[in-house]
């Protein structure tokens, strides 16, 4: 549907990674709210799939292929995602004080 929901947010401000289950664009929406995603280090191609079923399919994969990693190379992805981490929390500070500001006029 596009709809951005509290759980896709709060992952983005908490930088915690995530695939996510809703409609087709949702990532592309979640990025033009200026939200970086987790692509390379998540195969995000499965936002563009709009059959649900093929789309779920893709997306299984995905937590099939992260589900076979050790930890130490989840830990060395965790690392390079970083800077992604803090510039969505960034962000989100950014959007949050726009929209109370906006609010208060």
């Amino acid at each position: 549907t596009g709809w951005i929901t509290e759980k896709s947010i709060k992952n983005l401000y908490i930088g915690k990674p995530f695939l996510a289950m809703g409609g087709t664009g949702i990532l592309e929406k979640i990025r033009s709210y200026g939200f970086k995603t987790y692509s390379p280090w998540i195969d995000e191609s499965y936002d563009s799939i709009t059959n649900m079923h093929l789309r779920l399919e893709a997306i299984k994969r995905e937590i099939d292929r992260i589900a076979t990693m050790s930890y130490s190379e989840l830990d060395a992805i965790q690392k390079e995602m970083m800077p992604i981490h803090e510039y969505n929390r960034q962000n989100f500070k950014k959007l949050a004080n726009e929209r109370y500001f906006i609010s208060r006029r």
